[in-house]
């Protein structure tokens, strides 16, 4: 008899630790649409630019910021997000090709939500370029710890589309 309860309670025990993953609670996936409204730039003392004797730009630290006007599903409605990037990558001008490293920090009403960063890569100098390829991933902190942004920028919507994974 204890042998049928002791095989029971195991049978259970498998049971749940297979059903418990299942009967967990999956992300609510929101589409998203971010789009740059203010960009601005600084070269200060800790901008470091070096151009290699073959003409190569090397460009480290450079401070960018902006507003995003940050769209949720159909919401016409934005959310406001004040982002501060630190910038480093390298432009071949005999390539015209370039490629950086967008280290960002978004913030929504006065505080940090999103850090994360974004890898872009473009042909022509970033500061004028004739296309662009980005992939952006945020991770959010704060009020917003546990959810995940996940951005493309594509030309024809001239904005970075994607995914907003809440829990």
């Amino acid at each position: 008899m204890n042998k049928k309860i002791l095989g029971l309670l195991a049978s259970l025990l498998i049971v749940t630790m297979f059903a418990v993953p299942v009967m967990a609670a999956k992300p609510n996936k929101v589409s998203a649409r971010a789009v740059i409204y203010t960009l601005g730039c600084e070269i200060d003392p800790t901008t470091d630019i070096r151009i290699t004797d073959d003409g190569i730009e090397h460009i480290l630290y450079l401070k960018m910021w902006g507003i995003i006007e940050l769209y949720q599903g159909d919401n016409p409605t934005p959310i406001i997000v004040d982002w501060v990037d630190i910038c480093d990558g390298l432009y071949n001008p005999r390539s015209n090709k370039s490629v950086w490293r967008f280290d960002e920090v978004w913030q929504i009403e006065g505080s940090d939500a999103f850090v994360g960063t974004d890898h872009v890569k473009t042909v022509g100098p970033l500061t004028a370029p004739e296309s662009m390829n980005s992939h952006m991933i945020l991770h959010g902190v704060g009020d917003y710890e546990g959810q995940v942004l996940n951005l493309w920028f594509t030309p024809e919507e001239g904005a970075l589309v994607g995914t907003w994974l809440k829990p």
